[in-house]
């Protein structure tokens, strides 16, 4: 019998001290219905007490894999290193701070069962300031316009899809704002459905307007001549 786990939940995190015990027991209570699974915690050089509150409540869940890099690399070096290590079936991403719902996951699931090889999740009811939805709608449009999607909201870090789907994932910092275009590049069927997103009740958040937007409208070039250079055929072997 295999002892691969069906779900790899990959989350990144820099000083959430205050969130990680919350986060993960909610996490573990929303998917131990749902089969073998493990819990990835990316620790990404934080300043406060993450790393020693993950590493005591490791204690408590078998199902927590803890993984801590030298320095703060950002959350794409935060995702990568959960991507790369994880072994589950299926993976699943989402952020730090509780703002998504981890009792959305059967609802992305389920649109896997139906064939798609992607599920993105899309905020319906953000819990944000009213300058991060302004500045995100601002950026979700400037992305779809110039790299030909419909990418409804890049910023939701909720997803789940098929481990093959990370197969020939480009590494670059900024890479886990194009997710949903990337995984388009590869060819993969994608669905898009909408999620609970709740206030920040704890902590503070990482981005600034300066490293949200200005950084993601210029990263949107090289994802838009990495998508004009991509190459994808189909291949059939005579037999």
């Amino acid at each position: 019998m295999s002892n691969t786990p069906r779900l790899s939940i990959v989350i990144p995190l820099k000083n959430e001290q205050d969130n990680v015990v919350p986060l993960i027991q909610e996490v573990q209570q929303a998917v131990e219905p749902l089969g073998t699974y493990e819990i990835l915690a990316i620790d990404d050089g934080s300043t406060d007490n993450t790393w020693n509150t993950l590493v005591e409540l490791k204690k408590t869940i078998p199902a927590l894999r803890c993984l801590k890099h030298d320095r703060n690399h950002g959350q794409s070096a935060g995702l990568w290193t959960g991507l790369k290590n994880a072994v589950g079936e299926i993976i699943i991403t989402m952020d730090g701070d509780r703002q998504n719902d981890p009792n959305d996951i059967p609802q992305l699931l389920a649109e896997l069962e139906k064939g798609a090889d992607v599920c993105l999740t899309y905020r319906a009811n953000r819990q944000d300031s009213w300058s991060k939805k302004v500045q995100s709608k601002i950026g979700n449009k400037f992305r779809n316009s110039l790299l030909g999607s419909d990418i409804r909201d890049t910023g939701s870090q909720l997803r789940a899809f098929r481990a093959d789907c990370i197969d020939n994932l480009p590494n670059f910092n900024g890479m886990h704002r194009f997710m949903g275009n990337l995984f388009l590049m590869g060819g993969f069927k994608l669905a898009q459905v909408p999620t609970h997103h709740r206030a920040r009740v704890a902590g503070v958040s990482n981005y600034s307007m300066a490293n949200r937007a200005f950084r993601g409208l210029k990263d949107v070039w090289g994802v838009r001549w990495l998508s004009q250079r991509a190459i994808r055929p189909k291949v059939a072997e005579e037999k």
